[in-house]
């Protein structure tokens, strides 16, 4: 960013404690009219510890707070964002919960929890699926034992809350499903036959919404590494799922793959690569011959690689 921009709405605010100032920062810089982009590629690593401590985490999650609200009480907020201010706090709620629980920080956790429902009761619906794949997700983050670390926070759930723990058992597989991907896509094979091994013991299975991750996963793998890593990586994950899934999400996997594949190489110009990822994805799920917008970019890129050799000649 252009340094004008950072004098502009007045640099880090140095009030907050903790490290609230970032996320505050570019907001302002947001609100300000700043325009910004992402970048799709990975552009660092960064090494995360088991069993950090946050100290006065009560403190830390004010903080976070306030930097939200901060936000949602300017007046130049837009009205489609400040429709998220709730969702916004039970967010940030929900991490401090997480955290408070890690530290046996039970009453803190506790009373951060029963803020994350006034804001979002949502969490609970369908057997509190969103509340679990949440602290699943944040249990297998920074390495370790996820299993023993889940079954830890939910002990200290409050006692109106107490009805979650008996859908621990397919939260932990689900946790071992995930390590396992991660493990293959990180070369550790070994430890990730072990904890796909562990998903099938408990009687994990693959569902849609591990597959839609799984696919970004591969998408940013691609990337990141390139397709014939990529491929490499959809080959073993691939593998293992057919032990303990069905063909037919092995097949769902690989289609909805192949067909945001092709949707990325059309709309980047790569007309080359989007027919044979498009009859790719139809080879596994023949459901998209009956998709428009495969079905239009297929057309398209032929018709512009046609286009291209005629100008070329």
């Amino acid at each position: 960013m252009r340094k004008a921009w950072a004098f502009q709405v007045g640099l880090f605010d140095e009030s907050f404690i903790s490290n609230a100032e970032d996320p505050d920062f570019f907001r302002r810089l947001a609100l300000q009219g700043c325009e910004m982009a992402s970048v799709s590629r990975i552009l660092n690593y960064r090494r995360l510890y088991v069993g950090r401590v946050y100290r006065n985490l009560a403190g830390v999650v004010e903080e976070q707070i306030r930097a939200v609200e901060n936000i949602f009480a300017d007046p130049r907020c837009p009205p489609e964002v400040l429709a998220l201010r709730e969702q916004s706090l039970a967010n940030t709620y929900m991490v401090g919960v997480y955290d408070a629980f890690l530290q046996d920080e039970t009453a803190l956790g506790q009373d951060l929890i029963r803020k994350v429902i006034q804001y979002n009761r949502s969490i609970l619906d369908a057997e509190a699926n969103r509340l679990l794949e949440f602290l699943v997700m944040a249990s297998i983050r920074n390495g370790g034992d996820h299993e023993a670390v889940l079954r830890r926070v939910l002990a200290q759930l409050p006692p109106e809350l107490e009805w979650v723990t008996q859908y621990c058992e397919p939260a932990v597989a689900y946790g071992y499903l995930l390590r396992g991907t991660r493990d293959i896509m990180w070369g550790r094979t070994e430890q990730g036959a072990e904890n796909f091994n562990k998903a099938a013991t408990i009687g994990c299975q693959p569902d849609e919404r591990y597959l839609r991750l799984l696919t970004s996963q591969l998408l940013n793998h691609d990337a990141a590494f390139g397709y014939e890593a990529a491929q490499s990586i959809l080959r073993d994950v691939t593998s293992h799922l057919r032990t303990i899934g069905t063909r037919k999400s092995v097949r769902w996997l690989r289609g909805c793959y192949y067909v945001n594949r092709a949707f990325q190489s059309y709309y980047a110009g790569e007309y080359s690569q989007v027919p044979r990822d498009v009859i790719r994805a139809i080879l596994d799920n023949p459901q998209y011959l009956a998709n428009r917008g495969a079905m239009a970019i297929l057309l398209r890129s032929m018709f512009g690689l046609v286009s291209r050799n005629f100008a070329g000649n």
